[in-house]
């Protein structure tokens, strides 16, 4: 009886919640003697999506573009609570015999309350 009665509970329950997804880029120049990590983070071109309540949420996601290597921006997403979903796009290009530009887009998801939205 009990289980009857959870069933549709947790339909309910799972309405509330909204997965939202972001991209981080990592603009990577190799030169002849090191190479240079870049982080950007894309949200989408519609604000009104990743419309969050709290507004120090967003600033606190933007601070993924600090991080000065991949495992240290993916680490900082995960303690955020984002989940790795997967690569979406790697992008090589030579500028130069000594130079070479490689784009990588890693997919990334939360899942949050509806509640926590505008």
């Amino acid at each position: 009886m009990l289980f009857c009665c959870l069933g549709p509970l947790s339909h309910l329950l799972a309405q509330d919640k909204i997965d939202k997804y972001c991209l981080l880029i990592n603009e990577t120049t190799v030169k002849a003697v090191r190479e240079q990590n870049t982080f950007k983070l894309f949200l989408g071109y519609e604000n009104s999506l990743m419309a969050f309540k709290d507004t120090a949420l967003l600033a606190q996601l933007k601070q993924v573009e600090k991080r000065a290597n991949l495992v240290d921006a993916f680490n900082y997403l995960a303690s955020l609570g984002w989940q790795y979903i997967g690569l979406t796009a790697s992008m090589n290009s030579r500028t130069s015999f000594a130079n070479t530009n490689l784009s990588q887009q890693y997919l990334f998801k939360r899942t949050f309350d509806r509640s926590a939205l505008k």
